[in-house]
């Protein structure tokens, strides 16, 4: 299995737009409270829906689900998503800034961007782009994957929308293009790594 067995991860990032949220809980669902690494996450939402969306997830999960803020530092157990209408990029001490810079392709928060920043982190992230409509994440994501991290891409029969998990299988990004269940074992895995 292609780089999944070289490096525990620093910081796992994911990716999602058109039909994301429910696979988002579906993922986010299945993880223990002590989840052992910190989650980046970015989901495109019409305007309005973050916060709801953050609050839904946290009643449905047993690891912290909020809003990134600016200055913070990402810990473990704790799923940080990209506010709406901000950029999140995080350094490579793990804190998080947040941006109001004008949109990338379109989008603000922008994937592309969240990945672009946590090329810091390689080859210690695991990126996973979601279904979705459009292109960003992709090349993020291929960044990521020049850098030796571990890539995933949802797999077309479960996607609402192939576009970006296309698209970053078109420029030869990823790793391994998976169904959500194979997603979530792939992340308690390592629950299992760190408890060795």
């Amino acid at each position: 299995m292609p780089r999944i067995d070289r490096e525990t991860p620093s910081v796992i990032a994911i990716g999602a737009s058109t039909g994301g949220p429910p696979v988002f809980l579906q993922i986010l669902q299945a993880l223990p409270k002590k989840f052992p690494v910190p989650i980046v996450a970015v989901q495109h939402v019409a305007e309005g829906f973050m916060n709801s969306l953050v609050g839904w997830l946290q009643q449905h999960c047993r690891v912290k689900v909020k809003l990134a803020e600016k200055g913070e530092r990402i810990c473990r157990g704790t799923v940080y998503f990209a506010p709406e209408g901000y950029h999140l990029e995080v350094n490579s001490s793990g804190i998080i800034a947040l941006s109001s810079a004008p949109p990338q392709a379109g989008h603000r928060p922008s994937i592309d961007l969240t990945f672009q920043s946590l090329c810091c982190f390689s080859p210690c992230c695991w990126a996973f782009l979601l279904t979705g409509m459009g292109k960003d994440g992709a090349q993020g994501l291929k960044g990521l994957h020049d850098s030796g991290c571990y890539t995933v891409v949802q797999d077309p029969a479960s996607s609402i929308i192939y576009g970006m998990p296309g698209e970053a299988l078109r420029l030869h990004a990823v790793d391994e293009v998976l169904s959500p269940p194979l997603m979530i074992e792939r992340l308690l895995g390592l629950v299992e790594r760190k408890a060795l």
